[in-house]
């Protein structure tokens, strides 16, 4: 006799196959269903989401990093609200941290190739807002101007006024901020201390054993690039600086973004090609060399700055240098300690105003000091040109200024030509 109730399937056996199929199901359906939602949410945000979805979320991030000085984490993943603070964070503040342009006004009235220069800086300032900020911008844009220019013993600088200014800043729709800083660049803050300036006046004959040539404005500005500017408050609030002159141009937009090439390539200095010059240089490297290591010069001599100790011989210096006129640097590195206790000797000794000690020649001192070679980057392809750097390629066209400008211009020129026909002729000469 068969026992049916042992015989008959029970309940649970009968319904965990049931429910285990039913429930596989319903969540491969769900699956189907999220999918599409999915793609259907993708395509109709598409045109409203195009910075996640074009690549450019990843330089959002570069910039947000950068700017909070956190290491780069690329492929890690992140919170959606903080993709958001990220995104939203660099759209404004943070896209102008990254970097600034930096440009130093020439003397007012001065002119180069047949041109008043403040037209040649309008040049300048176009092309950085056509070819830079334009296609990776805006970086903010700064222009120093000298406080002090009635002190220019040269007498060719001057204010730049109200109309100046706006005549350099219109018309540059991709760059809307440009910021005019006063500074002092024949006195105070711009001379090396206890300079005496009837002393300087001796060495800039050559005499009592300083280098002749180039007047106070240039050894002014050559000791500006070399820390002074990167350690002004105005900059400070920036990881990296972009130098740029009145006189120099970009040709056509960098193939990427320079800032974030620095990131990318862990680059603390960049710049587009080497040259060299011969005056200061020796006294410049007796200093260095009192502060440097073996493992400092072995860098500079990776660099191409410093000429190997072959066969008994010490190392040389011989003015190699980064032709700094376009050079991209960190600005944190003129605060480092090493780099103060350095500029402090120099400074003691007068090397800007005795002997002549170029901007180049100490930024080779500087990389070699404070930076291993693989931080330093060569840009040899930027599409930059000023006097060597490609000038021949440049022609200067200047439509761009003002007609108003050009005959206003003209008018100083006039009034400082009257001047100087009374001048005796040893002060007509023109400055080395």
């Amino acid at each position: 006799k068969v026992d049916r109730v042992h015989d008959r399937p029970s309940a649970a056996s009968f319904l965990c196959p049931f429910t285990m199929g039913r429930i596989v199901a319903a969540a491969y359906h769900l699956l189907l269903i999220f999918l599409a939602a999915h793609f259907l949410l993708v395509a109709f945000l598409a045109p409203h989401a195009s910075p996640l979805l074009n690549g450019s979320y990843a330089k959002d991030v570069l910039l947000s990093q950068a700017v909070a000085g956190s290491p780069l984490l690329l492929g890690q993943g992140r919170s959606e609200s903080s993709q958001a603070q990220l995104s939203t964070s660099s759209s404004n503040a943070n896209s102008n941290r990254l970097g600034a342009i930096v440009l130093l006004a020439a003397q007012r009235s001065k002119k180069a190739f047949g041109h008043v220069r403040i037209c040649l800086l309008r040049n300048a300032l176009q092309s950085i807002d056509a070819h830079l900020n334009a296609h990776y911008g805006p970086y903010d844009i700064f222009i120093l101007v000298a406080s002090d220019y009635y002190l220019d013993p040269e007498r060719k600088d001057g204010p730049y006024s109200d109309a100046d200014r706006a005549a350099l800043t219109t018309d540059l729709p991709h760059s809307p901020n440009i910021t005019f800083i006063e500074i002092p660049m024949y006195s105070g803050d711009a001379l090396e201390a206890n300079l005496d300036l009837n002393q300087f006046e001796r060495w800039y004959k050559g005499l009592d054993g300083g280098t002749k040539g180039r007047h106070i404005g240039y050894r002014s500005m050559c000791r500006l690039w070399s820390g002074r500017l990167q350690r002004m408050e105005f900059i400070r609030p920036y990881k990296y600086i972009m130098r740029m002159d009145d006189d120099s141009l970009l040709t056509a937009a960098p193939i990427t973004d320079p800032f974030l090439d620095m990131e990318l390539n862990r680059w603390k200095y960049a710049y587009r090609q080497p040259f060299f010059e011969a005056w200061g240089y020796v006294r410049m490297w007796e200093i260095a060399e009192q502060m440097m290591t073996n493992e400092t010069k072995d860098n500079m001599v990776r660099m191409g700055w410093l000429v190997p100790p072959l066969k008994g011989n010490p190392y040389r210096y011989i003015g190699a240098e980064p032709y700094n006129n376009f050079h991209i640097a960190t600005v944190s590195m003129w605060s480092d300690p090493r780099w103060l206790k350095y500029q402090a000797a120099v400074e003691a000794d007068f090397g800007f105003f005795k002997h002549r000690f170029g901007d180049a020649n100490i930024h080779a001192i500087a990389t070699g000091m404070l930076l291993k070679p693989e931080e330093v980057g060569l840009r040899n392809e930027f599409p930059y040109v000023h006097n060597i750097n490609g000038m021949p390629a440049y022609q200067y066209e200047l439509r761009t200024c003002e007609a108003q400008l050009e005959t206003e211009l003209k008018a100083v020129f006039s009034g400082l030509k009257r001047v100087a026909n009374k001048l005796p002729l040893k002060m007509k000469k023109e400055n080395l």
